[in-house]
């Protein structure tokens, strides 16, 4: 036979380890929801290194406070670096367009002389930054420089381009020279 407690002036009293089997069930759901948002922390924490390493490197401390102040120092930091670096590209290209451009007569004149079959004497270059100076002698039954195609091209990056053909004479028999000058300025 079972014993009942029938008497209504008796206290109902739990075991210790109901009791602590009640108090485990009622506080898991909240373990378990700040294991949940402790996790879902981490990974975005590790998804935000992963993009942005170069940040998290140079984070001096992990302090939440001071990270936003670190964040803009580096922000900073390296927005001046890329606008060094911008400024040393700037400066590289324009070095590069100069140099092309105080050469670019000398590029003419090969391009024009190694694609025709005439045979060419260079007798003088003069180049002093500012002002180019090319004589030189063709020598062919006839000539196959266009003074208006080599004037319409020195004239792209020259000023006072002048392409001018000084004189024609026949050399031997039906072989002639033809002496021509280009001179221009540095735009």
């Amino acid at each position: 036979m079972e014993k009942l407690n029938l008497s209504p002036g008796k206290k109902r009293v739990l075991k210790l380890t109901t009791f602590l089997m009640l108090l485990f069930i009622s506080i898991l759901p909240s373990i378990s929801i700040l294991s949940l948002s402790y996790f879902i922390m981490e990974q975005k924490i590790s998804k935000l290194l992963i993009r942005y390493p170069e940040v998290f490197n140079n984070l001096t401390t992990a302090d939440s406070r001071n990270i936003d102040a670190q964040i803009d120092n580096l922000l900073s930091s390296l927005k001046a670096k890329e606008s060094q670096l911008k400024s040393a590209s700037e400066e590289i290209k324009n070095y590069i367009i100069e140099a092309y451009k105080n050469t670019y007569f000398l590029h003419s004149f090969l391009k024009y002389t190694s694609t025709n079959t005439n045979s060419y004497f260079l007798t003088n270059v003069i180049y002093d930054g500012q002002r180019f100076y090319v004589d030189f002698y063709e020598y062919g039954t006839e000539t196959q420089i266009s003074t208006s195609v080599i004037y319409n091209d020195l004239a792209r990056f020259y000023k006072d381009v002048l392409v001018s053909l000084l004189e024609q004479r026949n050399f031997l028999g039906d072989m002639k020279y033809f002496h021509y000058i280009w001179e221009g300025r540095i735009r």
